[in-house]
């Protein structure tokens, strides 16, 4: 039996990350996670996948030239071929494996300070990214439990040279290469600590076993890539074109003109010399660049991702995650960081000081000095190892340590000054909201006079916030009143800085009720390129939770039907449609393949929303749903389940071709609202679990 301490961070640990996936259920977002899930699914379409993988690197290369470590790839295809091309099963195992991560990171903190390093783990349970991350397919879903695996093990050799944990730690610590790269650095590493720090005598025994149990799982790999590939690099070529991406320095013309040639090369590893050179040029060049870039990426990396996500880029999350990035993100970065500099003062030496400074210092090295970081996702290494740190600085601070309380005044310092930046917006915000909610409420009260000068007070006392008026905007649209709220969305859209998509789901109608017919296509074409480029599910519950339901009798579904739809995909068919950069749509195995018939429409997921504000006010109404399961779904009938209101469930089944169903059921506060439930299917080209494709949807009132 495990111990309770392991045991109830296990469980605290999967609570939160299988709470989090079943109430936010997000589907699979952006180019990294459908660049796995994609290339998951072309191994199992091969006749043999493992003559595929062992002889070809298509699977795994990133932007047709670089090839990306292939651990998660073979992790997904494996889960896949066990449990078929479904997320549920997935998610689950990696909502597991994040448990196990959590209670990795607490025995690495018991091994440094007892059991107050059982806080490290707890930390790590509820650390938020690392809730998320579970419902993703990215590859520290695997990277980050082999990695606290090995450090913990690694903890555990220096103190007891037990020869089964250096060879086990120095396995896990090589199978976590094959999943992230940067961790290879710490194989080698990791010997030396054990040479010069370990407990145990004699010291080379443990460390050359640890490093035989990483060379052991990382060498194979590089000998397919030598002898069957003809590639002779240890894990992955990404490291030559982030070098070159991060550090080129180059006018947009002279980075064009690289670009052609490193993608124009005639061989790979030519392409590998050209981005090396230009790269190092770069930092040769312009030092001075080279040092505002690390400067600007520290800065980044340990920025309040939740406030500046909220107050400066303004972004359309859904509700719940801004309150959950903000607690459970940034106040989890601001005491974990704050009691990490009180561990970096006591100044100790000992082996876990060295082990966990160690590793932070490369870390940041590579993430902050030479390449680039996407917060929160580039943290995820160091968060855990800086819980750690956390812990044995509580420790520290408890012990009264001078060293550390020096290291606490330093770490509250440096939180006020990553923090500064954001009280004056903060106020602002807080102002502003007021005299909307004040505005709302006079225009509520038939005093529109006031409404509008309280509107305007809540603009002035948020100058830069488009939030501000859109919120005023939002009080007009649902008041009735859309000719005064198109003039508010228009007044706002030069605030916006990029994260606010407010008016764009919100203009398409708005110009057409006002007879911009012209403005009103060029608008519902811009949703729909950022549906495409970027993400329709969030755009959708953003459109949902921002805008009224639309008043018609009928939607079409594809079209114009922000605010009217929710838990949909990408909009298709007609002159609108977008391929996306990671949707393949062209590429199926079967090149005889039937076309989609033409019409708009979208694809559903397992539960999807549609609703109305018929023009003709009735107790109940009959709806007509057009609604299929067309190519590229599987060939067969789909049961879907259709409920109106809160009238019972009707269960149907759709064939392959769309047609005409008809429902009835009452209306709620004037708005007709239907949810669709279906099972799911996934295949090569398409985007991940969809159910149904729905066309329209028709109201009418029954007498």
């Amino acid at each position: 039996m495990p111990p309770a301490w392991a045991s109830g961070i296990f469980l605290l640990a999967f609570a939160a990350r299988l709470v989090y996936w079943l109430a936010a259920d997000p589907p699979l977002l952006y180019e990294h996670q459908y660049h796995y899930f994609t290339n998951a699914l072309r191994i199992l379409a091969q006749p043999d996948p493992l003559h595929y993988v062992l002889h070809s690197d298509e699977w795994r290369l990133w932007d047709g030239h670089w090839t990306i470590a292939p651990l998660y790839h073979l992790f997904l295809a494996a889960v896949f071929a066990l449990f078929g091309p479904e997320l549920a099963p997935l998610r689950l195992i990696q909502c597991l494996l994040g448990a196990v991560a959590a209670v990795a990171v607490a025995a690495m903190g018991r091994e440094l300070c007892g059991r107050w390093g059982t806080l490290a783990g707890v930390a790590v349970a509820l650390h938020a990214y690392s809730i998320e991350i579970p419902t993703w397919t990215i590859t520290e879903n695997i990277a980050i439990p082999l990695f606290t695996s090995a450090m913990a093990l690694l903890l555990r050799t220096g103190r007891t040279g037990s020869a089964r944990s250096a060879l086990a730690a120095g396995a896990l610590l090589g199978a976590a290469s094959l999943a992230r790269s940067i961790t290879s650095a710490f194989v080698p590493a990791g010997a030396l600590w054990l040479f010069v720090f370990g407990a145990a005598r004699p010291r080379w025994r443990a460390a050359v076993l640890f490093l035989a149990g990483g060379l052991g799982v990382i060498l194979p790999w590089s000998a397919r890539n030598y002898f069957l590939i003809g590639e002779p690099v240890p894990i992955e070529t990404t490291v030559y074109e982030n070098i070159w991406y991060c550090n080129n320095f180059a006018t947009p013309e002279q980075y064009a003109r690289q670009q052609a040639l490193i993608y124009g090369a005639e061989s790979n590893a030519r392409k590998r010399e050209l981005a090396m050179h230009f790269g190092l040029r770069g930092i040769r060049r312009h030092p001075d660049r080279f040092a505002d870039k690390a400067w600007a990426n520290f800065r980044h990396f340990f920025r309040p991702e939740g406030l500046h996500g909220l107050l400066t880029l303004e972004r359309s999350d859904p509700p719940y995650r801004h309150p959950l990035v903000i607690a459970l993100e940034d106040g989890w970065y601001l005491v974990v960081v704050g009691l990490l500099w009180a561990y970096l003062f006591t100044w100790r030496w000992d082996r876990g000081y060295v082990l966990v400074w160690g590793w932070i210092s490369y870390y940041l090295l590579n993430h902050v000095v030479f390449f680039l970081n996407e917060v929160p996702r580039h943290r995820s290494g160091f968060v855990v190892i800086g819980a750690v740190g956390a812990a044995a600085g509580l420790a520290a601070l408890r012990e009264r340590s001078r060293g550390a309380r020096f290291g606490l005044a330093v770490g509250i310092a440096f939180a006020a000054w990553i923090h500064a930046p954001y009280v004056d917006r903060a106020r602002q915000a807080w102002a502003a909201r007021g005299e909307n909610r004040a505005a709302a409420a006079r225009l509520a009260a038939g005093d529109a006079a006031g409404a509008f000068a309280r509107a305007e007070a809540a603009s002035v006392a948020a100058p830069r916030s488009a939030r501000a008026v859109f919120d005023w905007a939002e009080a007009l649209y649902r008041a009735d009143r859309p000719a005064e709220a198109l003039a508010a969305y228009e007044a706002a859209r030069p605030r916006v800085i990029g994260g606010d998509n407010t008016a764009l789901v919100a203009l398409p109608r708005l110009l057409a009720l006002a007879g911009r017919e012209d403005e009103a296509r060029r608008a519902l074409h811009a949703a729909h390129k950022l549906s495409w480029g970027e993400d329709p599910w969030r755009l959708l519950e953003h459109a949902w939770l921002r805008l009224p339901a639309p008043r018609a009798d009928e939607v079409v579904v594809g079209g114009d039907d922000f605010g009217a739809a929710r838990g949909f995909l990408h909009p298709r068919g007609g002159p609108l449609e977008i391929w996306g950069p990671h949707i393949a749509f062209e590429q199926y195995l079967d090149d005889t393949r039937p076309q989609p018939p033409p019409g708009l429409h979208r694809w559903s997921r397992g539960r999807a929303w549609l609703r109305l504000r018929p023009l003709v006010e009735s107790p109940r109404y009959r709806v007509t749903l057009w609604m299929g399961a067309p190519f590229p779904a599987p060939a067969g009938p789909r049961a879907v389940e259709v409920r109106v209101g809160d009238s019972p469930a009707a269960r149907v089944e759709v064939g392959n071709e769309v047609a005409p169903w008809t429902f009835e059921g009452p209306a709620a506060d004037g708005v007709v609202q239907v949810t669709l439930r279906t099972a799911t299917w996934s295949r090569l080209g398409e985007p991940a679990e969809q159910g149904v494709r729905v066309e329209r949807m028709r109201v009418e009132p029954i007498r």
